[in-house]
Order: structure tokens, then sequence, then C-alpha cells
């Protein structure tokens, strides 16, 4: 086999193969890649399962990495080339578990409770340290490849294949392997395409003992992480299980004799289930006279045992991952056991949208923070409640955070937003009131808070015990459901007060409860990214643009690539998010959502690909946006947006 260069002066034989180089590209893309997976769901479980981790991270990432690779680019000599990719290589080995550590003790960064987020703020700086190192030395190793290929085509072809290799490796096995394991696994293909180019031996050797070593600690030091997550929370806390969920990873934790599950780092519930929300399960059922069939999804355990206390004939319990309903039946196995439930697997949405009417449909999707429990909110979601509700069926969604003394203008408007938006959708609206406010709905059937009727219908059915007070009180009724019809502040003294006519409503492609979402959170956190957030809504986009391209105004090709990518990146993005609206699962599929795009990539840098292709592809799917509503289109988004940014 030739030979690029001869050995070094010690004999130490440090170049690559002329049949071999190619594989330093695709190696590193494939490190690359599955690094950056790994780490965006790190970060996404850490900062409450917000979507917005996965923006942050991408933009981080490529900061650095382009930093990495302007640093990288000083070194002009092919061999020092090579040399640095040894080097570099082997100190990824230590700097990837040692940013998957750091990620989750950065909880412990923040004082907030467990079940709540850490603030944007949070979610910013700690992307922006923890990435720091890992980024600038995979972006360097690019430049390096570049050295040892001399041909940028070529290079930038075989580093997409590579990284859709990694995106979707992690996006098949993550079910499988923790996050540590799939370091290991990283790490091990990156040495190993430096063995295939005939790299120096005694490092290769030392970099696959590396991986291999922590591919057999890996469920230790997992465990060891989890639990450093956890301490921080509370000191009382006590890890007992781990689940990995389409919607993010699940944990079991026991404090004080009570057994807590969180999803995502949020609570989802507290098992035995002790009746604390037995009053709105209870309230909602005596709406309709004959709630035969019910449908529960969300936090479903904790409405259940309520539920099956009404003559209710079957109880449907929908969780996309069957594995959180045998937990929960391990914890509290009596709700789950009885006959008239149902286990139903999969999403809230795809379940309505192809099974039978429903006399109920109870829905806990929780604060719309995230794009997951956002998609709950929507306009398209309650249109497909309303198609499936039997005649004079109810449908509830909650809990809402409802507006007090203090708390921030944002929650008024976004409660207005979302009361406006299943108002468009439903004739008849009720809010209920108290901290978490339920919305309920209903096409045909008469809905009461009125508190004689509505305690009296409990009593009917034997459920006398149950304190319904707190949701049937008459001037709190009043007062939760003006403010969510107007989005001001009640004044009792205030006469005929309107809401505003102007209002948008929260749909999949605009979620403008999310965004508000956002914005409350921000304020409430004292968080200077959230002013920085709510000024950005206001700024002109193409003012936006300029800020950005300004500095690449003065070389026209810099120009027409920064575009391009910022364009690209855009539509990633909001393809990410799209499909989180419409399947709720972008946590697992994340990986096959950037293996997507970087094939797009690898196929937009063909030689003589047509560069029209993707852009005519783009707009025929913008336009598809406005009439589709399956959501295969937002995937689509990201092949095509790949294909148009390396065909640039």
């Amino acid at each position: 086999m030739r030979v690029l260069q001869g050995r070094d002066p010690g004999g130490l034989d440090l170049v690559v193969g002329v049949r071999g180089r190619a594989a330093i590209p695709l190696a590193f893309g494939f490190a690359a890649q599955a690094a950056q997976v790994v780490l965006a769901r790190e970060l996404l479980t850490v900062f409450g399962g917000n979507e917005l981790a996965i923006a942050v991270v991408f933009g981080a990432w490529l900061l650095w990495v382009s930093l990495g690779s302007g640093l990288g680019a000083y070194l002009r000599s092919e061999r020092a080339a090579r040399a640095a990719c040894l080097a570099g290589s082997l100190v990824l080995a230590f700097v990837l578990p040692a940013a998957i550590w750091a990620i989750r003790g950065s909880r412990g960064w923040f004082d907030v409770p467990a079940g709540k987020p850490p603030p944007l703020g949070g979610l910013v700086l700690v992307s922006a340290l923890v990435l720091a190192l890992p980024c600038v030395l995979l972006g360097a190793a690019f430049a390096w490849a570049l050295s040892i290929l001399r041909r940028a085509d070529r290079t930038y072809l075989l580093e997409a294949l590579g990284a859709a290799f990694g995106a979707a490796a992690v996006a098949i096995l993550a079910r499988h392997a923790g996050a540590f394991a799939l370091a290991a696994l990283a790490i091990g293909i990156l040495f190993a395409g430096l063995a295939v180019a005939r790299a120096w031996r005694p490092v290769v050797a030392l970099g696959l003992g590396l991986s291999l070593a922590l591919g057999v600690l890996s469920g230790r030091i997992d465990r060891a992480a989890h639990e450093l997550y956890w301490r921080h929370l509370g000191p009382g806390n006590e890890l007992v299980e781990i689940l990995d969920t389409a919607e993010g990873p699940v944990a079991t934790i026991e404090r004080g004799g009570e057994t807590s599950i969180y999803r995502s780092g949020r609570l989802w519930a507290t098992l035995p289930e002790r009746g604390e929300n037995a009053p709105i399960a209870c309230a909602v059922l005596v709406q309709n006279p004959a709630p035969g069939r019910v449908l529960l999804a969300g936090a479903s355990a904790t409405l259940l045992r309520e539920t099956l206390a009404h003559p209710v004939v079957e109880v449907g319990v929908v969780e996309t991952d069957l594995a959180l309903l045998e937990l929960v039946a391990r914890l509290d196995p009596g709700p789950l056991a009885e006959r008239r439930v149902t286990w139903i697997e999969g999403d809230v949405r795809r379940t309505l949208r192809n099974g039978d009417s429903w006399d109920v449909v109870l829905v806990v999707a929780g604060e719309p923070d995230t794009a997951l429990a956002n998609r709950h909110y929507t306009r398209e979601f309650f249109e497909i409640v309303a198609d499936r509700l039997a005649p004079g069926g109810v449908f509830a969604v909650g809990p809402l955070a409802a507006p007090t003394t203090y708390a921030p203008e944002e929650i008024l408007r976004r409660n207005s937003t979302i009361y406006r938006t299943i108002r468009a959708v439903f004739p008849r609206v009720l809010v209920t009131p108290g901290p978490g406010a339920w919305l309920l709905a209903s096409r045909g059937s008469e809905l009461t808070l009125d508190e004689f009727e509505v305690v009296s219908r409990a009593d009917l059915r034997g459920r006398d015990r149950v304190d319904l007070y707190g949701l049937v009180e008459k001037f709190y009724v009043e007062k939760t459901n003006a403010e969510f019809r107007t989005g001001r502040r009640y004044d009792p003294l205030a006469e005929n007060v309107e809401a505003p006519q102007d209002g948008s409503e929260n749909t999949d492609a605009r979620p403008i409860g999310y965004y508000e979402s956002l914005l409350a959170w921000a304020w409430e956190a004292d968080d200077p990214a959230g002013r920085v957030l709510a000024g950005a809504a206001t700024w002109p986009f193409p003012l936006l643009v300029g800020l950005f391209a300004f500095p690449a105004l003065f070389r026209r090709r810099a120009v027409s690539m920064f575009l391009v990518g910022f364009a690209g990146m855009a539509l990633t993005l909001g393809g990410i998010l799209g499909f989180q609206a419409a399947f709720g699962h972008v946590h697992e599929a994340l990986g096959l959502l950037v293996a997507a795009f970087m094939l797009g990539t690898a196929a937009g840098a063909l030689p003589r690909f047509p560069a029209w292709l993707p852009v005519l592809a783009l707009a025929l799917l913008c336009a598809a946006l406005a009439v589709a509503r399956e959501g295969y289109e937002f995937a689509a988004l990201l092949p095509c947006s790949g294909c148009a940014v390396g065909a640039a």
C-alpha cells in the first residue's frame, strides 16, 4: 500500500494510507453527530423537556464548531493535521463522557425545586460551557480532515454521510443503551476509523481501550450520574428506577414514604393516589349524565380511581409507552387492573383520529411551556377531539396556572389565547377556578359549575365525600372565566368587558400558547433571557437577518452561504418543533430527524446536484404546511433543507 509520507524521525507511523484516509471524515462525522444528539437529549431532560434546548444546542454547537474549524485551519501541514487528529480524538474520548456528567450535574447550579425547569438563561449558559471543548475539537477535526483529503467537496460529503449514520445509530440504540454507552460507541467508531486509516497504532489501541472500558462501565456511570442529578433536587431523594420512553426518561423517586414519578424532570404522578385530583375528575364526569366510555390521556393515573367510581362502562388509558403504565401498575395495582380499564399504546391524537367515539375525553396536559404539552391546546387537537365526542360528550384539558395577584401579564394573555382557541371549536366552554384551572368544553351538552347542581349530581352518584367546593364557588367561577375570556384581571365593578377581537389562535404551525408560556416562565424566574425573548418577537425579520449578515456583506459568496445556512437551520428547527406538535415524541425521534437532515446534506454535496431542486421542494412543502394535517410534511422539511445547505 502506497503511503503519502514517510515515517517520523522516531519511527512512529503517523501517516494515513491513500485508500484509508476517507475513513477519517466518516468517523469524525459519526462521532460528532452521535455526540450532538446524545448531548441534546440530555439537555432536553435536564431542562424539563423544553424543546428550546434543541435550538440552543444546535446554535451553540455550530458557533463552537465554526470556531474550531477556524482554529484547525491554521494547521496547513498534512503531517501536522494527522497528528492533531490523533491527539484531538484522544482528548475527545475523555471530554465527551465528562460533558454528559456535567450536564446532569448542572441541575445543582439552579435553586429550582424538583419538578420545575431551570430558567432559560441557565439553558444557554450550560450549553455554552459544556459544549465548548468537544465542539471546538470536532470543528478543528473537520479542518484537519480537509488538510488530509485536500478536496473540500469530498470531505464535506463523507463527513455528512458519517453524521447521518451517527445520528441514526443513536436513534436506534437509545432505548437499549444509556448516554454513556452511546458515547462509548461514538468514541469507538472514531478510533476504528483512525485504525482503518492506518494511524499510529499505540494511540488507536489506547482510544479503543478507553471506549471499551467506558462501554463496560457505562451502566454504573449512568446510574451514578442520574443519582447525582436527583440528589441536587433534594437530599432525601432516592432513585429507584429509570425508564427511557418516547417522550423522555421516566424516573421513580422515593422520599419520605412517598413514591413520585418524574418524566423529563417534571412531576408526572405521586402514588398511591390519595384523591387530590378526585374533585376535578368528579366535576367533569357529572357534566355527562351517562359517561359510558371515558378516555384518559396524560398523567391519567391521578384521575383513574375517581373515574372508576362513576357509572362508566369502559375507561381507555392512553400512553405512548406501555412500560410507564406497567410501572404505575406495580406501584398502585388496583385501578389499572380493573376489568373496565383498557390500556391503549400510542399518541392521544392518533388514538382519537383512528378510534371510536367517547362520551368523556379528559387530558392531563399541564402547562403548555413545551411543544409536547402545547400540542394538547391547539386548534387542530380541539378539532380532533370534537370529531370524536359522542352526542352530549364532554372534553376537559388542564391544568393551567390561573393568574394570581402578582402573576405576570403573560399568564393572562396565554390563558386568553387558549380560551379563544377552544371557543372557536366548542360553543360551550367553562373554566374551573383554583391554582390549576381546567377547561371544560362541549358541542351539545350544557355545562355548569353551579354549586347546587354539581354537588347534587355528585351526591346522586354516591360521591358526596368529594370536596367540590373549590371548583364551584360562585365568585371564583365568575372571576376565572372572566379573566380567561378577556385576558385582563378581573374587576367586578367593570361592565361588559369583552375579549379582544384581533387575538390569534394557538395552532400547531403557530404555537402562540407555547411562546406566551415561555415568556411567563422567564418573567417569573426573573430571567434576562425572557426579556430578550419578549423583544425578539417584535423585531422586524429583515433587521434580524441584516444584523447577523452584516459581517459577511463584504464577500458575496459569504453572504450567500450565510443566508442558506440561516434558512436551512431555521427550517430544520421549525420542522423538529412541527414534528413534536404532530407526533409528540421528538425525544425518541431526534436522531432520525437529524439523520434525515444530514442525508439531505450529503445528497446536496454530490457533484452536479441540481441546486434548484431542494429550493423547489421546500417551496412546495411550505405551501403544503398551510393545508396538510398529518404532520409528515414537517419531517420532510429536514432532508430538503439539508439538500439546500449541502448544495450551497
